[in-house]
């Protein structure tokens, strides 16, 4: 199930079921005044069900957002927030670490990545233009603008990889697969782990990526 249907689904269960408890005692109250029309008491059910599937919908947001349990639970084998290292060959045969953060909500992913020499001297940056994850293949897939420092221009290019996890239910721990850039025969083979829910600095990311990777 996808997460955002999973989520609304949620939301709007329990809507039914506050507005339950609620109506249980409203309407009669309601009815109980001779004043209101019976009219006007269906227009004040109507209203408090649009508000109180708003203000659950606001609240799981928040929750989702903040809790890390709520949002590995919501997202399900698709979730993939936060700081993940690696390191990838160059085509020169040079050893790049390679960073990245995924910001991950309810309306989809959105990669942005930088890479560094061996000694530790920046070396390129992207950030994703779409992102596909695909919960039951457990794959991967985004297409990205890259930026490299030494290089004129932007370069454009995919990246393919195989989530490793224990079930298509779990979370993915660590990714492998390749990126090439569009133009280019080369595909370069990249390794990466996550080593936290958050998204750390780039220069703590760093650190983590030459102790993975050494």
């Amino acid at each position: 199930m996808h997460p955002a249907t999973k989520f609304y689904g949620l939301v709007t269960g329990a809507t039914i079921s506050v507005m339950f408890v609620v109506l249980t005692w409203l309407v009669p109250t309601l009815q109980g005044l001779k004043t209101l029309p019976a009219i006007g008491s269906g227009i004040a059910g109507i209203l408090a069900s649009v508000g109180i599937y708003r203000l659950l919908s606001l609240a799981a947001e928040a929750l989702i957002h903040r809790v890390t349990w709520a949002r590995r639970w919501i997202f399900g084998g698709t979730y993939l927030h936060g700081t993940w290292v690696g390191c990838f060959i160059g085509r020169a045969g040079d050893k790049r670490f390679m960073i990245e953060h995924i910001d991950q909500d309810l309306d989809g992913a959105v990669i942005n990545g930088q890479s560094y020499t061996d000694t530790l001297q920046p070396h390129a940056d992207w950030t994703s233009v779409s992102v596909s994850i695909d919960s039951r293949t457990g794959r991967l897939i985004f297409s990205y603008t890259l930026t490299i420092h030494t290089r004129p221009g932007t370069i454009v290019g995919i990246n393919s990889s195989q989530l490793e996890r224990k079930s298509h239910r779990d979370a993915a721990t660590s990714v492998a697969g390749h990126a090439q850039d569009l133009g280019d025969h080369v595909r370069v083979q990249v390794r990466e782990v996550k080593v936290s829910d958050d998204l750390l600095p780039w220069v703590d990311a760093l650190d983590l990526a030459q102790q993975k990777f050494p």
